[in-house]
């Protein structure tokens, strides 16, 4: 298990004060990530979740990932 520091633009909902986990397992099909991080508030959890996945197909989209089509990438445009 690897200990990230927040970077520097996050989701809005992420709560600084607990560590943020990744966990990476490499897999026949590719590599599967898991994240370990806290909303500010539990009611928030589902919007956090839906921040970060958006957040992380931008990502992968912007360095060229291909095969999917980023979900909400015509609807949101990332703010940082």
């Amino acid at each position: 298990m690897v200990s990230a520091s927040a970077p520097t633009c996050t989701s809005p909902y992420l709560h600084l004060g607990d560590p943020i986990n990744v966990v990476a397992d490499e897999l026949e099909w590719g590599t599967r990530y898991r994240i370990r991080a806290y909303p500010m508030d539990p009611r928030q959890q589902f919007r956090f979740i839906t921040d970060l996945t958006i957040r992380g197909r931008l990502a992968l989209g912007r360095i060229g990932v291909q095969g999917w089509s980023p979900v909400g990438s015509q609807q949101r445009e990332e703010r940082c």
